[in-house]
Order: C-alpha cells, then structure tokens, then sequence
C-alpha cells in the first residue's frame, strides 16, 4: 500500500531536510559531499532543495557510505521529527568516534 499524496509530500521534503542535516552536522560542504559520493553538485543540491528530489537506490547507496551512516534509516525517516533525526545522527557519529577511538 503507498502513501497517500500529502504523504508522500511530506515524506519526501523530510528527505531533503534529513540529507541536509546529516551533511552539514559532518561538517561537509555540497562540494566536499560531491566529491565523496561522485554526484554532481547540482544533483546534491536538488536532492535537498526539490520537492520531489527521487534519489535512485544508488544515489542512497552513495550517501549512505559518504555520510557513514549504518543504515538508510537517517535519510529515510520521514516521519520522525527533524530535531530527533539530529539526535540520532549525533548519538552514531558518537559511537563511529568511539569504536575508532
């Protein structure tokens, strides 16, 4: 069963926000995430920026690795709020730290 359009809205400009927010709470630039994932810039950009950004499994694939993240959840979770994907971005690059330390 899909979502329904406002849904499906919501859920996907809940998606531009949480790739934004993962980038710039790893302290990178659209640049510097181009660059690690071999997405244009441009594209970056209107993965955070479009109503309807449709990121293709690879393009998930790419970010998921380049923001190090251990799971899609982060750039997916279009129903958490925005503060509690933060949370969670935090509490993983914390436990990354932590095993690399």
């Amino acid at each position: 069963m899909g979502l329904s359009g406002s849904k499906r809205v919501v859920y996907i400009q809940q998606f531009g926000r949480n790739l934004r927010s993962l980038r710039e709470f790893k302290g990178l630039t659209v640049a510097e995430l181009a660059s690690k994932t071999g997405i244009d810039r441009t594209r970056i950009y209107d993965l955070e920026d479009q109503e309807t950004p449709n990121p293709t499994l690879d393009t998930l694939l790419r970010l998921q690795e380049a923001l190090g993240l251990a799971s899609l959840e982060l750039l997916l979770d279009g129903i958490a709020d925005f503060a509690s994907v933060r949370r969670r971005a935090h509490e993983n690059f914390d436990e990354d730290n932590h095993k690399a330390g």
